[in-house]
């Protein structure tokens, strides 16, 4: 079922970028999947990989980092209620700490527009170093 969005962005790449991560998640939800399910293909292709490592070029030099979590928060009005007020669905996979300096923080942000208005999609990826 997810298949065809998965292969559009290289299967084994796609879950380690925040942004296509992001158009992941906004192309299920424009076919009308529930968030939930989405959510639980992520959490089940996260289960199952290794934690990936990326290096970075900062100023102290070149640096390691390992991926130790992800944060995704979905806010807006949704859901087909007709209630005025917007609701937020917060989900969390492994530690994503924003309060230490030595956590290295891929944040991304895309805006979903809906019947009820404007939803807004948040991404955040965690990576401490090795």
């Amino acid at each position: 079922m997810f298949d065809l969005d998965v292969k559009k962005y290289n299967a084994t790449f796609w879950h380690k970028n925040g942004a296509l991560l992001c158009g992941f998640i906004k192309s299920g939800l424009k076919k009308g999947l529930a968030f939930r399910k989405i959510i639980n293909t992520i959490k089940i292709l996260f289960f199952n990989k290794k934690k990936h490592k990326i290096v970075l070029k900062t100023a102290r030099g070149i640096q390691f980092y390992e991926f130790t979590g992800i944060k995704i928060r979905y806010a807006g009005r949704f859901g087909g209620s007709r209630s005025r007020m917007s609701s937020s669905i917060v989900f969390r996979l492994g530690a994503v700490s924003l309060q230490k300096l030595e956590t290295y923080i891929e944040f991304f942000e895309t805006p979903l527009y809906t019947k009820q208005g404007i939803c807004n999609l948040q991404v955040w990826m965690a990576y401490k170093t090795i």
